[in-house]
This record gives structure tokens, sequence and C-alpha cells, in this order.
């Protein structure tokens, strides 16, 4: 039986179901229509008496459907701090797109665990006009986005380095509204497409450029930059006429005019 651990442990992972709720503030009313089950069901679903395993199973796979998270989130699930518990929204990925059109990117990099100093960082960014970065993930940095979040909540915060969806519904559900990722990869770029989410994935070969034009993915990204030429982004343009390319440095803004026909460009800026 598939999620067999799931049922198991079925009073836990109602729990863990209420946690979710909380944190994307999803009502009892919204998740019943939304995974097709009456209130009664979804009540027993939460309290751990379902006791028929494959009836079991089908809500599961529509909870997970609806949340877009693993069945290892719903086993093991950490509740966002109370402060920090963000709306679940429904990203308008063009406009996000439209927006980072042309322009140089910060990547905000932090490595000492001193959220703090990074909070100030960004800030310091801010104050110059900065409206629109991302941060690179490192663990704990959900909280970080919520402050950030909310204290601008017309800006537009992106997360770097990620590779897993469920670490990429945490920072969504955190605020972020895009994502970039060093590789291409075909659960992240399904999670995006579901969630309406403005994806960025590094590629470097051609089989990296068929495989995202494959997936259906929105923007390739060539890193690191300076270790490449036009050339290789002339050769890589020509297997998808319709993807669009961003270009990322280690340190430091391109200069726009070195770069034929990219889509944006983005650079990191460590302490």
């Amino acid at each position: 039986m598939q999620y067999e651990d799931l049922f198991t442990d079925r009073v836990s992972v109602g729990s863990n179901i209420e946690a979710i709720m909380r944190d994307r503030r999803c009502t009892k009313v919204k998740l019943s229509k939304e995974i097709k089950v009456s209130r009664p069901t979804l009540d027993a679903i939460l309290k751990g008496e379902i006791h028929n395993a494959t009836k079991y199973s089908e809500y599961i796979r529509r909870l997970l459907n609806f949340f877009q998270v693993s069945d290892t989130v719903l086993s093991k699930y950490q509740s966002l701090p109370k402060l920090d518990r963000m709306k679940v929204v429904s990203f308008k990925k063009e406009a996000v797109m439209e927006a980072l059109g042309g322009l140089n990117i910060p990547v905000f990099i932090w490595t000492d665990g001193d959220f703090n100093k990074l909070m100030k960082m960004v800030e310091k960014s801010v104050a110059k006009g900065t409206t629109i970065y991302a941060l690179s993930y490192v663990r704990g940095i959900e909280k970080v986005i919520s402050q950030l979040a909310k204290k601008h909540p017309d800006h537009i915060i992106g997360v770097a380095n990620v590779i897993d969806k469920v670490t990429v519904g945490m920072v969504a559900d955190c605020g972020a509204q895009f994502i970039v990722t060093p590789g291409v990869s075909e659960e992240i770029v399904a999670f995006c497409k579901a969630r309406d989410m403005l994806l960025i994935s590094g590629v470097v070969t051609p089989t990296d450029v068929i495989s995202l034009s494959h997936y259906g993915g929105d923007l390739a990204c060539l890193y690191p930059y300076e270790k490449m030429d036009k050339y290789i982004l002339k050769s890589l343009k020509i297997l998808d006429s319709d993807m669009r390319f961003c270009c990322m440095k280690t340190n430091g803004k391109i200069d726009p005019g070195n770069v034929d026909d990219v889509f944006a460009l983005l650079y990191y800026v460590e302490k």
C-alpha cells in the first residue's frame, strides 16, 4: 500500500497536517474543497481516525498534490515560528519575470550563521534602491525571507542554490517569489509550474538545455559566467530558440554590453 508508514502513524500525521494548515493559513473549508472531501472526513483525517488504508492513501495523495510537499514532510514537518508564518500566495510568474528582465540582480551569500548581519547587508543594498534580489539558501534562511517579505511587501525576493522541492515549498511559503537552482531538476520544474513560480535553472551543457526544455523550464542560467564565452551561449541558444538565458557571475556585476541577448544577469554579493 502506498503511504503505509503514514497510515501507521496517522495520528501524528494528522497533527502535522494541522500545523501546515496553520502555517499556510489554510482553513478547513478551503482544504476540504480543494481535496474534495467532506468536513467530517477531513476532521477524521486530522484526528487519525480513518481506518480504511486504501481510502487514506487516496486522501494523502490529494493532500500532497494540493500542498505540493513530499510524504516525508507530512511525517517530519517542523512548523515555522509563529511570527514568521506567511500566507500562501498565488505567484504571478509572468509579472516577476517581466520585472527581472534586463537587470543585474544581486544574490546575497552568507555562511557564518549570523542572520542579523545578513539582514544588515541586504538592507544596505535596499537603501541604495535595490528591490529585486535573492538570498543564497542555507538552513534557517526561511526566517530572514519572512522578515524581508513582511517589511518590504513590494520587493521581489528569490532564493538561490535550492536543490529539492521540499525546500522550494518552505521558502515559497515564507515569501520567496523566484527560485534559482544550480542544475536542472525535473521535480523542481514541475513543482514551480504547479505553484506558478518563476524558476531559473543552472545549465552548463547541451544536455542540460535539452532536459530543461523538455521539462518545460522557464529560464536557463549559465554559471559560472566568467568561465564561459559568448560562443558557448550562442551554441546553447541554438538548441532551443524559445529558451531565455540568464548569466550568473561569482562576484561583481556583469557588463550588459559584454553579453549578447541575455534575459537577466545575476551576481553573488559576499560579506
